[in-house]
């Protein structure tokens, strides 16, 4: 079949009101930028001029307008400023591994995507990738969808921790669930808005490939069809829309972590008034859902295999709230772990006997090291025979894999990270807590929401297949990775 391919590109770039909505809106952000940026220079020069001059007394200060308050939230000097300073200096210090470990995986998300995309794409050596699974340090790379599983854990540790701990000094009061609801909706969504008008209109305008016409009916047109979808955080639910993942298809993470964010306050509000009734929750909820999780892999045969990944596979298993919640679940047992340490006594909680042990002991602290290890490394190299050969694993194994290995994964990094967190292993914390880490980890959110839609633009505008090689994979990667951040940034 041949195409008229100029004159198809110069179809798609016929601009619709929807584009026309997209230009408005960036065109009220970059003069919001502008207009804020003005009024902190305009702010701090008065500042200056009055340091300078004799005059000792501030004046009294206007109450800024409403107008006023929304253009300094666009400021660029004050923004950058909060992104390049470090964490307060009152809160736990050895919190801060958690900006290495953000950042970190996001740069395996970013790995993963990188090689996956060039091998999804047009390829002038198209059997190359089997030489690649065939690598032992590929693995690396082919199990590169771990990393999500961490961004989950996160979510989950950081979510009961910072509530627990603000229960503890309002005196077991807890924030209107509603207003916590609401709050995550809007740090989300505004983002997640300008990505999709990018992604649906801005970027089919520009293209110029020989089939990037099919950017605009493949990936425009699913964005036509599911854009409502998105809003509400269900874009991994295949029974609301049978194309709900079609559009913008990375995006599957956000639904889960909404999802699984809507258990927080019950979560939090059971662990600490009724603690027995909020561990039986926890483990009520994780049974079934690996009972879910069987059930799928038995009716659809699934298989771990990349090779042998079906759309069944992806729909009914891999985006599924279900599959992917044992990582959150296990980030809300450390966060109680670790609050237990802080806040309570021996004699009224067993968690904070478990920790005190774990604080105690070295023997218990290199046992930790060495199970979690060994469990990690394990799920993420055990990858090599299950792509390379999986007729050699029985349905099982199969069934067993998909339900707990990433369960498996998490709980070795949580061996490894719980001493780390109340102030032990002082090498793994000084690594994790490099100031570089700091505004990188803030910016993890844009990079991940932008790097699949350059990483899809750039495979539509492809001239001829792509000659797929180690070190040309990893020149993109890099490539990737600054180019992510740095829009990230802008």
């Amino acid at each position: 079949m041949f195409y008229d391919s100029e004159q198809r590109n110069h179809d798609v770039h016929t601009l619709s009101t929807g584009h026309f909505i997209s230009i408005g809106f960036v065109s009220i952000l970059i003069v919001s930028v502008i207009m804020g940026t003005i009024l902190e220079v305009i702010r701090r020069s008065r500042e200056s001029a009055r340091l300078r001059s004799s005059v000792v007394e501030e004046p009294p200060r206007r109450r800024p307008s409403c107008l006023e308050k929304y253009f300094s939230a666009f400021g660029i000097i004050e923004n950058t400023s909060k992104l390049l300073f470090a964490r307060s200096k009152d809160g736990d210090k050895n919190l801060e591994i958690l900006n290495g470990i953000r950042v970190l995986s996001m740069l395996w998300v970013i790995l993963g995507h990188t090689y996956f995309y060039m091998m999804q794409g047009a390829l002038a050596n198209p059997l190359f990738p089997l030489d690649l699974f065939k690598m032992f340090s590929f693995n690396l790379v082919s199990s590169g969808p771990y990393a999500v599983d961490i961004f989950f854990w996160l979510s989950g540790f950081l979510g009961v921790y910072i509530i627990l701990c603000s229960m503890k000094k309002r005196n077991g009061k807890m924030q209107n669930p509603l207003m916590i609801y609401l709050h995550r909706y809007l740090r989300l969504i505004p983002l997640y808005v300008l990505t999709l008008l990018f992604y649906w209109f801005l970027m089919s305008s520009v293209g110029n490939g020989p089939i990037f016409f099919m950017y605009d009916e493949i990936e425009s047109s699913s964005c036509s069809s599911t854009w409502w979808i998105h809003f509400l955080f269900l874009n991994n639910i295949t029974e609301i829309h049978k194309n709900a993942n079609g559009c913008m298809g990375w995006t599957w993470y956000l639904p889960n972590d909404m999802q699984f964010f809507l258990l927080i306050p019950i979560i939090v509000f059971l662990l600490y008034h009724k603690r027995v009734a909020g561990i039986l929750f926890l483990a009520g909820y994780q049974i079934a859902c690996y009972i879910f999780t069987i059930v799928v892999a038995i009716q659809f045969d699934l298989s771990p295999s990349y090779f042998e990944a079906t759309d069944s596979y992806y729909k009914l298993y891999y985006h599924r709230p279900f599959a992917r919640i044992a990582p959150f679940t296990i980030g809300v047992l450390v966060a109680l772990l670790l609050y237990s340490f802080h806040n309570e006594t021996p004699e009224a909680s067993v968690f904070k006997r478990v920790m005190d042990k774990v604080h105690s002991s070295r023997l218990v602290r290199v046992a930790m090291y060495v199970v979690g290890s060994a469990l990690f490394l394990l799920m993420i190299f055990i990858f090599y025979p299950i792509n390379n050969y999986p007729e050699d694993f029985s349905r099982a194994f199969n069934i067993a894999f998909l339900t707990f290995s990433r369960s498996l994964l998490i709980l070795g990094m949580s061996l490894v990270l719980l001493p780390t967190l109340i102030g032990h292993n002082r090498p793994l914390w000084w690594l994790l807590s490099l100031d570089v880490f700091t505004p990188l980890a803030r910016l993890t959110f844009g990079a991940y929401m932008v790097h699949p839609a350059l990483m899809i633009f750039d495979s539509y505008n492809t001239v001829r297949g792509e000659y797929v090689t180690i070190n040309g994979g990893i020149m993109k990667f890099i490539m990737w990775v600054v180019v992510s951040f740095a829009i990230s940034l802008i």
